[in-house]
């Protein structure tokens, strides 16, 4: 059974740092993962001090805007990424992935530095985080480190993350001119869906050629990375002339290749195909729009 710990809510972050530095704490984020993890797993404490509850520290549930990036803080919740008038306008993957997480109660709760925490496959705001090509800023008492979100998860539920370190906050650099994004995902069902697979794009088009672009699916391997192979595929090539429907065919041959074959490959490969199929479309619709 778990036992009883001591709790502690501090203001700064140094306080944090060094109450981690001088303790072994667990940390409590916005607590939807926590609270579960608690209820269902009996050692989920065993080892540890006490909790060191993030949410009354300063300046770590913010959004900023620099000359050159957005910094967003590790406990900013998902209903404000949803809301953001500056993720709105840059990154409009990261909002739509923020607002297909659970319900309104989640989403007022759950912040992104615990999903990201977290480091289940399947977090919603991970892929659109490598997508951007976003950073993560962590600080210990030996002072502040920063590495790429595309490494900071190593295995699910296992990050690079050090004990005595809390993560501050993601900065991310402002998209260049022409850069179109998006996100979507498959559930089990409309209503508090834990994604099945899902699928974050941000491409960059210069006249009609796709100059860059990051594929990042979700669900769909161990830990979520770019699809290399697919992505050389389509750089270079006009938009309009590429074909959805092989794309996603090597996109769902592209997973079974890091993967292998697993019991939930004949479900997986028609999925995520699928997603690549519509996301090369909504491509092609929006720029047509809009670019």
């Amino acid at each position: 059974m778990n036992k009883e710990l001591n709790y502690y809510s501090v203001k700064e972050v140094e306080e944090a740092v060094k109450l981690l530095a001088d303790n072994k704490l667990k940390l409590l984020a916005g607590g939807t993962d926590f609270m579960v993890d608690y209820r269902n797993e009996e050692d989920f404490l065993t080892g540890y001090d006490g909790i060191l509850d993030l949410s009354n520290i300063d300046g770590i549930d913010e959004i900023t805007e620099s000359d050159n990036h957005i910094e967003i803080g590790a406990m900013v919740t998902h209903k404000d990424l949803v809301k953001s008038d500056l993720i709105n306008k840059y990154y409009p993957a990261l909002a739509q992935s923020a607002a297909a997480i659970g319900s309104t109660q989640i989403r007022n709760r759950a912040t992104i530095g615990g999903n990201i925490c977290n480091a289940a496959a399947c977090a919603d705001t991970l892929g659109p985080l490598i997508a951007f090509e976003a950073r993560a800023i962590l600080e210990s008492v030996n002072g502040k480190r920063t590495m790429d979100v595309s490494e900071f998860v190593k295995w699910p539920y296992e990050t690079e993350i050090n004990d005595n370190e809390i993560l501050i906050s993601f900065t991310l650099p402002k998209p260049e001119e022409g850069t179109f994004s998006g996100f979507q995902k498959i559930g089990r069902r409309q209503a508090l869906a834990i994604t099945r697979i899902s699928l974050a794009v941000k491409a960059v088009i210069e006249s009609g050629i796709i100059k860059d672009i990051n594929l990042v699916p979700g669900s769909a391997t161990p830990v979520p990375t770019t699809f290399s192979e697919v992505e050389a595929e389509i750089k270079g090539k006009k938009l309009s002339e590429i074909d959805s429907k092989e794309i996603g065919e090597k996109a769902a041959e592209e997973m079974v290749g890091i993967t292998g074959e697993r019991w939930s490959t004949p479900y997986k490969k028609p999925a995520l195909a699928t997603l690549f199929r519509r996301a090369i479309k909504n491509l092609q619709e929006e720029v047509a729009n809009n670019g």
